[in-house]
Parts: C-alpha cells; structure tokens; sequence
C-alpha cells in the first residue's frame, strides 16, 4: 500500500499549489471493505502509475454515520453496539474521473474522494435508461460507441399521446428491452419506454440514480443493466420510477394520472388511473385472505364471471377453538369429525356453529342453468342423529312448477337404528285438485281412504283451474369483448418470443390468432371459435384486465378494449 506521508514529501513542491485535483480511479480493490480505492492524479505524479505514485483515497457519502459508542463489552445486545445509517453508493469503475481533496489532519495529508464526473458524453443512459433509435425502432439503450464519430450525442422525443418519436443516433440495444417485450410495453412511452435521460434537454429536469447493474459472470468490466431510481419532472411525462434491472416496476405518473406496478415478466400487473379504476391482472391466481371479514360493495353491479367454475361455501371451520384471540390465524382441518370428536366436540360445536349461505334480493333473484340440483346433505352427525337435510321453500304468493315431468318420491330415511317411512302430505285450506288430460291413478298397496263429509263421485267434469304457462327467466345481458393474448400477430405464436420491430399482441375479435387446430405439421391451425368473426369473446363483464394495458390517448384500462 503505497504511503501518503512519502507522496507527500516527494511531491511536496505540487501539493503546495492547491487542495482540489482531477484523479482516476486506478484500482477499487480494497481489503478493508470501507470503498477505499486507488487513484492517479497526473498533474502531481505525471505519467506515473505504479504503486508508489497512487494515491489511497478514502470514499465519501453525502450521507454517513453511527449511533454514539457504548461502553458496555457485550457482543451480543444490541443494544451495546452501534448501529450504522446513511447513504452507500459502491465505488465507480476504474477509468472514473473523481475529485480529490487533500486534506491535513494532525499534520498528514488525507487524500479523499469528493465526487464523481461523468467521462465526457457518457452520461445519456442516466438515470432511466431512455429510449433511443437502436435500427429496431426506439428501445432502452446503452450508450454509443466510443469509436464511432457522431454528429450528435443528444436525443429529441416528439410525444403523441401514449408513444413518442425518437430521433438520435444509433445505439446499442439494451437488455431491458426484452423484459418490455415481455410486459407488451415494448412501445408504451406511459408505463415501458422511457425519455428520462440527462441528454433530452438543456439542463435535462430529470433526477434520479441508475446503478452499475450485477457483474455478467462476475466479471466487472461487464454488467447487466442497472436498478433506476426516476424522478422526472417534465411537463410530458412528470414521475416518479423505480425499476430493477429486469424490469419490475413501480410507476407514479402525474402526466397521464397513473399508478402502475407490474413484475418483470408481466405476467401479473395492478393499474389504478385517474378515474379511479382498479385493474389487476394475473396469468395464475389472485388469492386474497383476511383473519376477519371480507367485504365487497358495488354501488352499481357485481359481475362475477368464471372461464369454467364458480364455487361458494361457508366452511364453518374458521375460527379454530383453541387459537387464543385469533393470533395465530388457524383453522379447522375438517370440521364434521371435529364436531364428532368425543373429547374436544363440545368446544367445537360451540366455536364453530355457522356455515350458512345468504343469498338476498331486494326484488327477484334468478337461478338459470342447464340443469339445477338442490341437495340437503346432513353432516355424518346428522345422518347418525337423523337431524338436517330439510329443504323448505315458503311462499307468500303461487307457488308454481312446471315441467315435462313432475315426480315426487318420499323414500323414508334410517335414523338411531330405526327406519322411518317415508309420508308425502298435500294439504290446502281451500280446494285441492288432482287432474290428468288422460288418465289420474291414485294406489296404495295396503289400504285407501277417501275421506269427508260429503264423497262425490260425478261424470260431470268441473271446468280445469287455468294454469298460465312459465317464461323462462333472463338471461344475464353479456356484451362482446376484445380479448388480448400472450401471443403476438406476426408469429401467430402462443407465447411471446422476442423479435425484431414492433410486433403487437394477438387480439381476439381483432387480429388472428393461434387459437386454431393445426392440422398439417408445420402449417398454421384452422381458426375456430376464437372471436375474430364475432367480434370478441362472449362475457357478462364490463371491464376485462387484459395482458397489455391500454396505450390511448385517454389511457382505457386495457389494449383490446371497446373502441
């Protein structure tokens, strides 16, 4: 390690001249892990760069510091150490520029780092990685290549609502252009594309930090692109961005009214704009659990809408007897044993004493199906003890059936060791009819009764009671949407592969697809049933979250949407 205090002394004549030099990191190894590199300062070494002529700079923050020091010798309280805070920002790459301080402290020089310069023209991908022309179209880019000569360094960006026109100099395509790709934000200058760079204006009003990016192998001299921290202020696209490497985003966008969060694949996004839609999409699941209630309002309509199922239960398994005011969120493995259980069932029984489904309408309420099943299934305890497995249906007016059959069949049910008949009533406090166009048979295999005050048995035929015939009920209105795919047009592929251009994304109902059956190896599937002659895809929904969002001008919750 080379000694300050001989520098110093051998360079004693050109340190007398000033305090603040131009130096260039020559090595940023550093053992004691404080950020200590090595630097070059030729206007005092001149062309010297051996281990003598180094200097051993220390490495500052804007932002540093430690609680004050304890006396207490514990190694392992916390309370007896002290806790570290402030701002680290790793050392810069050899061949930085930085500026060195040197400063006398109990009569030796302490060379310091005071900051950092950009190498010259070499600042254009900071800190948002902007879009620039790559011979693909605009896409994130990394800087132009030293030994190409250039007219110009800068970028010029003409904003058309969602997307932007970008005139520059070619460069380099960056890695973070394929995550893009990936999210369909590939020409979204919104939520993908970004202008915010030091070189898109004169005094360019953007802030922020892109760091070096993860080492390629663990080679340092090459990296993959950086984790952003935006803060733009310009008029045409006002942030706030934070964005790693690979593409996962938070975006806070005042100029289009925004909130946008989405994973690097895209695969899963949330949106909210400023007329206060909600959007959330994801490719697998979306999963939501609460220890307490659940409470979902719409001051207009609820539409709930299943590709195949929709399933309901009241589970009654929840909250778990013996977990202590609900910290720890346990739940009844199976309920029915549970409440069988000759030891623990009491508790259970007490705990657990729910399970009902309330379905209510304030005026009608419509169950439309192929076929409906009404099933009253006791528990095992019900079926042992012979309680539950009512269905009662009460009504206050008619109460009517029809049918291409109605058959009634009480079987009896076998309870405690005991087989009870089965007994079918039909009881009015008016008049009871049974009538047949054809024929009315009334059996019993032991005896039968035919009771009353008065028994008539007439050939005169009373005029038949008019039934008015059943209308089936509505069907819920359903509305044709445009539904966008993982796919994109120019492959008719059904997942998204990187390309070169602008491809855009298969849209039922607007663009072929790949959702044909392929006959022939090799050749495209016969499309079928996939929306483009009808126009869309069949839903009762008002609103679907697509795999894209919308990139119009009035920012519409997602791309495939109603024009």
């Amino acid at each position: 390690m080379p000694s300050t205090k001989n520098l110093a002394k051998q360079y004693e004549e050109q340190l007398g001249t000033k305090q603040l030099w131009f130096g260039t990191i020559f090595q940023t190894i550093d053992a004691t892990r404080m950020g200590k590199m090595l630097v070059h300062i030729p206007e005092i070494t001149g062309t010297d760069t051996s281990a003598d002529a180094l200097f051993n700079c220390h490495w500052t923050s804007p932002f540093a510091g430690a609680t004050q020091l304890s006396s207490n010798p514990d190694k392992t309280s916390e309370g007896a150490t002290q806790s570290s805070y402030g701002m680290w920002m790793r050392p810069p790459d050899p061949g930085t520029q930085v500026v060195v301080g040197l400063i006398m402290i109990n009569a030796i020089i302490e060379p310091v780092i005071l900051s950092c310069l950009f190498h010259n023209y070499r600042n254009f991908m900071v800190p948002g990685m902007p879009a620039s022309d790559t011979g693909e179209g605009p896409n994130p880019s990394s800087e132009i290549n030293i030994n190409n000569e250039v007219k110009s360094h800068n970028v010029k960006y003409t904003y058309k609502g969602g997307s932007a026109d970008v005139k520059s100099a070619k460069r380099p395509r960056a890695k973070i252009a394929d995550n893009l790709f990936y999210q369909g934000l590939g020409d979204d200058f919104v939520r993908g594309q970004s202008t915010s760079g030091a070189r898109r204006e004169d005094n360019s009003e953007v802030f922020g930090i892109l760091t070096p990016g993860s080492r390629k192998d663990g080679d340092p001299t090459k990296r993959n692109p950086g984790h952003q921290f935006v803060m733009d202020d310009n008029d045409a696209n006002n942030l706030i961005r934070l964005r790693t490497g690979q593409g996962m985003q938070l975006l806070l966008n005042d100029t289009h009214d925004i909130i946008y969060i989405v994973n690097k694949k895209g695969t899963g996004y949330v949106e909210i704009d400023g007329d206060g839609n909600i959007d959330v999409f994801g490719k697998s699941s979306i999963n939501l659990r609460t220890m307490g209630d659940l409470n979902l309002r719409a001051d207009q309509n609820v539409n709930i809408e299943a590709g195949q199922d929709i399933n309901i239960k009241a589970a009654n398994n929840a909250p778990h007897p013996y977990d202590q005011s609900r910290g720890l969120g346990g739940v009844v493995d199976d309920i029915d044993l549970a409440h069988m259980d000759p030891m623990f069932g009491p508790d259970f029984l007490k705990a657990n004493n729910k399970g009902t489904v309330n379905i209510e309408g304030q005026n009608n309420v419509n169950v439309i199906g192929k076929n409906l099943k009404f099933t009253a299934m006791p528990s095992i305890m019900g079926i042992a003890e012979g309680t539950d497995g009512n269905i009662d249906f009460m009504s206050l007016g008619p109460f009517s059936i029809q049918s291409q059959n109605v058959i009634a069949t009480a079987l009896g049910r076998a309870s405690g060791g005991a087989v009870l008949p089965g007994v079918m009533y039909l009881q009015s406090t008016g008049a009871t009819s049974l009538r047949g166009a054809t024929q009315v048979v009334i059996n019993s295999a032991l005896k039968l009764d035919l009771e009353g005050s008065l028994v008539d048995i007439a050939t005169k035929v009373t005029p038949p009671t008019i039934v008015p015939v059943l209308k089936p009920g509505d069907y819920i209105k359903t509305r044709k949407k445009k539904m966008t795919l993982f796919g994109f047009d120019t492959q008719l592929m059904p997942v998204p592969i990187p390309i070169p251009g602008k491809p855009t994304k298969q849209t039922q109902g607007k663009t072929p697809t790949g959702l044909g059956k392929v006959t022939q190896p090799g050749m495209p599937g016969i499309p079928a049933w996939e929306g483009l002659a009808t126009g869309g895809v069949k839903t009762i929904l008002t609103r679907v979250p697509q795999p894209e969002p919308s990139r119009s001008k009035k920012d519409r919750p997602f791309r495939g949407q109603d024009d």
